[in-house]
């Protein structure tokens, strides 16, 4: 029988069984990587009880250069431009580097099962399975056992499957099981949780109201055939699961129980399982726990009558539409066979490979000579709406310039020149065998990801694959088949496309709305010379096939050191002109690197003019570096340019990316802060003279702080920093005038700065309370963390459970330059609740959770100190998450590479009492009590009666006049030999436009700050005036967290 293929370096052991109730488990035993580190974990993890609130939320790092680099959790991001909030990113209570068990368990019955008369059934009822059990009867139960214990857990429903999912410590990871198989064994779904929990599938669908994509999905479904399942609403809210069932007298709450039986079948469920026991053990807590789960016998749903979804004359025209966002984009669709039986060939990743490219000779390529177009990306994405047993969908999308949407049919032109290209050379073994090759070296040399998003992963694939191909199936390239990808390709037909172009320019153009996202749309045939043009153009010449990779890796010899290796970083070189780390891999044995570099100068944060500038050069660069570093990219050797106040971070690795809430916070915390609309002020206003000025400034007046990690010499390393530094000929900057970010202290009690947002239509409003406690050291921002992660869990169930404020809530540490502080967020809708009510309710809970800590025994402090630490002792997974705690300690200054050895060694000498009058301190009625609440108030009836009472001065934004053109000839007076940059500033300015730094003239007044007033007996001071409420306060030195 076949065995699991895996990864050569993956030292995991594997094993299928199937139970006789028809369910399918993957156990994974991690117990040979275990064995492998130091035994401390083990012996911490037996010690300690780990009571303890640890969820991944409690205090998610929010330094924006971290999480470029992992996934990026938009509740975990300030979003500022160089704001360091929420310090190391390995400091998290539960770090997405902790290695833990995990489970995932996978019902092959998603939304296509709704019955027509319920929509939004199947995604109830992924909520309603956590409110308790017959065995586990609280409602709150498993999430609060979960993250009691550092763990975390969540579920999703798709088109035909419906995956839940958790981790926990290994130490608790049977009984988390046991809790876990509950769901699907004796759910108790109450009509009193049913109530409560529809009010939460409500806000997660007001929610997605903003989404372009959820959008786009929903219209696309009106589009297919009626009574397709495409055609459902899947997501569900208050209307289609109580107000409609009321309305027709349908019993919702018979209805669940009845679809929960039918559908939450085991044989059509597949588990995977991971762990550092033993196969044999795992083996027999899963067939104790999970044979329990019922079989009703029956044949799992399925679609096979419903195939051609669109094959309709719905489907094949031109739909404009009016999008959310400020922008111009075409979408081609094509409806296609289900192709999941071709996984081996893999057509579509082949094609999408070749339309998608960037490289000289792309659709794209020359779409960006003609100033037609921004960005191209096309293909499917293996979610079960592109992709499932009765069609797939093959999408090109671009996002169009001006000149490109004033000229929609050359832009539709090019790209059916470009198909047609493909159709006449026919599939390219070479270039499959290319693709193959950077798929099966991706594969080979894989960095292990945390337990519970490998699981999540596999079983899905669990669904669509045999055994052996379980964890590659959707991976690699397995065999080429010409006449497969012939078949696929002459699909793409200008008689069978569908065509979508947003624009806001067809508000109040449109006859028709889709029912559920209120999307605005009007349809015509597609023009018959358009279908003319297409089938009897001439190929442009400029478009051809991409030329052989030559960045693929073949060399995978680890370097031999070539001075004595070290644990932390070593400075190799520090002169006037910068500044360089180094570091080789002795711990992971791959043949990767990481190439950091920070090009610091004091240029960019003068003005908003200057930041524009510098988006201008940095984009500009982008765009001269896309074609030629694109094969680089696709090859896994992967480049980033990101902007920040204090300059550009330039990263390189591989083998050998609403208004918020946040930008509001930090112009009222930071002493110089500029956001988006101030920038709104000036782009349109950019020359390409004062461009090339600025860059020939920005290259001499530079520092360069660098990292180089991995698999490298130190030779070599030193060599990256000189040929950087030659290159740039830059001069030295003296320190007192490298860029430091300052922080206001806020004055004490509470002040509320209420903003309306951008989006007259979002319904949805953000209140984030920030406690500001002050300068910090290493010990306090261990307390502080300490203090989050016990408030975490209680917060999630008094202000959500409970409550029901909104679908996402969450608690934070907050590290801004050296300022700690923690904070309480809650994503609201204005259609229920007010940003005040919220406000109150937030003081409500903390006022109650100051009784949780007072009560809080000594026992269960020390409890939640020992969880921390045996966080904090955790190794890293990969390379790249070591790489990027130590590019923390170099980007903000502090050099701590030590930082986790010295937190462990302040926890444990920290007390309850610290905690306490910390906390106590820091709310209403404590002595230090300094909150900031920022309010981004959406459009709704609980909010009907706000009227902006100020907005931003056109004089404070506006940053082109002459005293500000002062300060940036103050720095710098110099001259530079021709910078070679060429673009032209219109389609630059289109970048930043659709970039949401710029927006349109007549939408000046939307895009402003308009201040709120305050609701009526709402006492706090309000802020309406930023530059006027900082103009006194006191501003914190330059604060470092490295002692």
């Amino acid at each position: 029988m076949a065995e699991v293929v895996k990864s050569p370096n993956d030292s995991r052991e594997y094993r299928v069984i199937e139970l006789e109730n028809g369910l399918t488990a993957l156990l994974i035993s991690d117990i040979k990587s275990a064995s492998e580190k130091c035994t401390q974990d083990d012996a911490d993890d037996e010690d300690d009880d780990d009571d303890s609130d640890l969820s991944d939320e409690s205090c998610d790092s929010e330094d924006e250069d971290y999480m470029e680099d992992s996934d990026e959790d938009e509740e975990g991001v300030d979003g500022g431009e160089s704001d360091e909030e929420g310090g190391n990113p390995r400091k998290s209570a539960a770090s997405k580097s902790v290695k833990m068990a995990a489970a995932a368990l996978c019902i092959g019955v998603g939304s296509f099962s709704d019955p027509t008369d319920i929509p939004g059934l199947a995604h109830f009822l992924e909520h309603m399975v956590f409110m308790g059990s017959k065995k586990y009867p609280d409602e709150n139960s498993f999430d609060d056992f979960i993250k009691k214990h550092g763990g975390n857990d969540n579920a999703s429903t798709d088109c035909e499957r419906t995956v839940f999912h958790f981790e926990i410590p290994t130490k608790h990871f049977h009984e988390g099981l046991d809790r876990f198989a509950q769901f699907f064994i004796s759910p108790l779904m109450k009509p009193d949780s049913s109530d409560r929990e529809i009010e939460a599938v409500d806000s997660e669908f007001q929610m997605s109201l903003t989404s372009e994509l959820s959008r786009k999905q929903q219209l696309l479904g009106t589009f297919a055939k009626d009574d397709h399942p495409m055609g459902k609403f899947m997501w569900g809210n208050t209307k289609s699961l109580k107000t409609t069932p009321l309305e027709r007298e349908i019993d919702v709450q018979e209805r669940l129980h009845e679809f929960h039986a039918r559908m939450y079948s085991s044989q059509y469920m597949t588990l995977a399982v991971q762990s550092k026991e033993s196969l044999d053990t795992l083996e027999e807590w899963v067939r104790d726990i999970f044979s329990g789960i019922p079989n009703n016998g029956l044949p799992k749903p399925v679609f096979v009558d419903a195939v051609k979804p669109f094959v309709t004359p719905k489907f094949h025209k031109l739909y404009k539409v009016v999008p959310v966002k400020n922008i111009h984009q075409l979408e081609l669709t094509w409806a296609l066979p289900s192709l999941l039986q071709q996984y081996r060939v893999k057509p579509l990743h082949y094609l999408s490979w070749l339309i998608g490219h960037e490289g000289t000779g792309s659709i794209l390529s020359l779409l960006k000579q003609k100033c037609l177009a921004l960005q191209l990306y096309c293909g499917n994405d293996e979610t079960g709406f592109e992709h499932n047993t009765t069609h797939a969908v093959f999408s090109i999308t671009v996002q169009l310039t001006d000149e490109g949407y004033n000229n929609v049919s050359e832009v539709l032109s090019i790209i059916f020149q470009y198909i047609a290209m493909l159709q006449k050379v026919g599939p390219q073994e070479r270039i499959y065998s290319e693709i193959k090759k950077i798929e099966d070296n991706d594969f080979r040399f894989q960095e292990q990801m945390d337990a519970v998003d490998y699981v999540e992963s596999i079983v899905e694939n669990m669904q669509l694959y045999p055994k052996e191909d379980y964890l590659t199936g959707d991976k690699l390239m397995f065999e080429y088949n010409a006449e497969v990808i012939s078949e696929v390709t002459d699909m793409l037909t200008a008689d069978t496309v569908n065509i979508l172009l947003l624009s806001k320019k067809h508000d109040g153009h449109c006859d028709e709305i889709e029912p559920w996202y209120q999307t605005a749309f009007t349809s015509e045939n597609i023009a018959e010379d358009w279908k003319h043009t297409w089938h009897n153009q001439e190929i442009d010449a400029r478009l051809h096939l991409p030329s052989p990779n030559k960045f693929i890796a073949t060399d995978f010899t680890l370097k031999d050191a070539d001075i004595d290796d070290t644990v932390y970083p070593t400075k190799i070189t520090d002169t006037p002109h910068g500044r360089l780390w180094y570091k080789r891999d002795t711990k992971f044995k791959v043949p990767k690197g990481y190439i950091y570099f920070h090009l610091i100068t004091p240029l960019v944060n003068v003005s908003p003019r200057t930041l524009v500038l510098f988006d201008f050069f940095v984009t500009i660069l982008e765009h001269n570096l896309s074609e030629m570093m694109y094969a680089a990219d696709v090859a896994q050797l992967t480049y980033h340019f990101r902007t920040e106040e204090s300059g550009l971070i330039m990263k390189m690795l591989g083998l050998n990316e609403k208004l918020p809430s946040s930008d509001v916070r930090l112009s009222v915390l930071q002493h110089v802060k500029w956001i988006p609309v101030d920038k709104q002020a000036v782009v349109a206003t950019v020359t390409k003279d004062e461009v090339l000025s600025f860059v020939k400034k920005f290259k001499k007046n530079l520092y360069i702080e660098g990292l180089v990690q991995g698999n490298f010499t130190s030779k070599e390393a030193l060599s990256f920093f000189e040929v950087l530094r030659t290159k740039l000929c830059c001069s030295t900057i003296p320190s007192t005038e490298l860029p430091e970010t300052r922080i206001m202290q806020l004055p004490k009690n509470v002040h509320c700065c209420k903003v309306r947002n951008f989006n007259r239509d979002d319904g949805n409003s953000v209140i984030t309370n920030y406690y500001q406690v002050g300068p910090g050291n290493i010990k306090l921002s261990t307390l502080i963390e300490l203090l989050v992660m016990r408030m975490e869990e209680p917060a999630f169930d008094f202000l959500r459970t409970k409550e029901q404020l909104g679908y996402v809530v969450y608690v934070m540490c907050r590290v801004t330059f050296g300022i700690l502080g923690f904070s309480v967020t809650v994503n609201t809708q204005a259609t229920k609740f007010s940003v005040t009510h919220v406000d109150n309710r937030i003081d409500s809970f903390l006022e109650q959770f100051a009784e949780i800590l007072d009560k809080m025994t000594e026992a269960e402090f020390e409890t939640c100190v020992n969880s921390l630490i045996n966080l904090k002792q955790r190794e890293d997974l990969h390379l790249g998450e070591e790489v990027l705690r130590n590019w923390y300690e170099i980007t903000t200054g502090t050099y701590v590479f030590d930082r986790l050895e010295k937190e462990i060694s302040e926890l444990k000498q920290t007390n309850k009492q610290e905690l306490v009058l910390l906390f106590r301190n820091s709310i209403t009625g404590g002595t230090d009590l300094r909150k900031l609440s920022t309010q981004i108030v959406g459009s709704g009836e609980y909010e009907h009666h706000n009227k902006p009472v100020a907005k931003m001065a056109e004089a404070d934004i506006i940053a082109g006049s002459k005293k500000q053109k002062e300060e940036l000839n103050k720095i710098t007076k110099s001259k530079q030999p021709d910078t070679g940059l060429e673009m032209h500033v219109p389609a630059v300015t289109e970048i930043l436009v659709n970039g949401e730094v710029a927006f349109p003239e007549e939408d000046k007044d939307i895009y402003s700050l308009n201040f709120l007033p305050a609701d009526e007996n709402y006492s706090s001071p309000m802020i309406t005036d930023i530059s006027k409420f900082k103009k006194d306060l006191l501003v914190f030195p330059v604060t470092k967290l490295d002692h």
